[in-house]
């Protein structure tokens, strides 16, 4: 994918985005919104409501399709645990990232800047937990 690379090496800006500083969730936001053309809402509580309002008759969030790990595709938001203690006292994940496809991920690593991960390494300490198929919105 070689769109990603031109997200990589953005500074961390807390609440930020664009491309003079985001955070994990602004990052998302920005892949999405230019390289997919889905406009998610702006704020992360309104991400976290968009990733998992339920209809009861279908699994199916109001704007995303919940996926398991072996249907991931480029473009997908994968919401990550950096702490296997938080996962096992029932945490929500704290982090997001975009699927490049296979194990690789764009995400904002921790205050530096935004990179591409591979969290099939045995080292590396942010875990996929879920993950989404961004819809377009209503």
């Amino acid at each position: 994918m070689k769109w990603a690379n031109d997200y990589v090496g953005i500074p961390f800006k807390w609440g930020g985005y664009d491309r003079q500083g985001t955070y994990c969730y602004g990052l998302v936001w920005m892949v999405l919104r230019e390289q997919f053309g889905i406009d998610l809402p702006q704020n992360t509580g309104a991400m976290k409501r968009y990733f998992t309002e339920t209809e009861t008759s279908e699994r199916y969030s109001r704007f995303g399709i919940p996926l398991l790990g072996d249907q991931w595709s480029p473009g997908d938001v994968l919401h990550m645990f950096g702490c296997p203690i938080k996962k096992a006292k029932g945490h929500p994940p704290l982090h997001v990232g975009v699927c490049l496809g296979g194990t690789k991920v764009l995400h904002m690593s921790g205050r530096t800047a935004s990179c591409i991960i591979d969290v099939s390494r045995p080292l590396h300490r942010w875990r996929p937990v879920m993950g989404y198929r961004p819809c377009a919105m209503n």
